[in-house]
This record gives structure tokens, sequence and C-alpha cells, in this order.
């Protein structure tokens, strides 16, 4: 249990010091090693783009999704990422 939720803690302590828009650099290599196998230098370009296109959608879905109001990108990328973190966890928690 304790493996579990100490990575949980570790993360949102790392975002609460640097910032709801730093959670897409923790989230972005992860998402760029689901969709691309290759090497470093692929995965490195991989997660920038993923990183951008992330970063671009959550703000544009913050400024659309309730027309009138603006919901800042770091809230949408938080709803995008926790649930993320856990199903990553999840998958991987015989190996932790």
């Amino acid at each position: 249990m304790l493996r579990f939720f100490a990575p949980v803690l570790l993360t949102s302590a790392s975002v609460s010091c640097v910032g709801s828009l730093g959670f897409v650099g923790l989230m972005a290599p992860h998402m760029a090693r689901f969709v691309l196998r290759g090497g470093q230098v692929s995965l490195l370009c991989g997660s920038a783009l993923i990183g951008a296109l992330l970063v671009l959608a959550t703000d544009t879905l913050g400024r659309l999704a309730f027309a009138p109001l603006q919901i800042p990108a770091g809230i949408v990328i938080a709803l995008v990422g926790c649930p993320f973190f856990v199903v990553l966890l999840w998958r991987r928690r015989d190996a932790l």
C-alpha cells in the first residue's frame, strides 16, 4: 500500500512546489513511451511534441468548455493527469 501512495505523494509535493503546468513535464514522457517505441531521441522529441499538444489542448478546452468563463490550463491538466498517473501506477503495481 505504501508503494502505491508514496509516488502519488511525491508527485503531488513536486507539483505543489513547481506549479501545475510543470505537471506536463511529468506526464509527457510517460505518454510518449505509451505511443512511441524507439530510442532516446524519438522519446525526447515525442515528449516535447506531446507536452506541447497537451498544453495546447487543455488550454483550448479550458477556454471553450464554459464559454464566458475561462478555466486555467493547470486545472484541466490536473484533471487529465491525476487519473493518468493512477492508471500508470495501477498497471505497474507489481513492479514497484
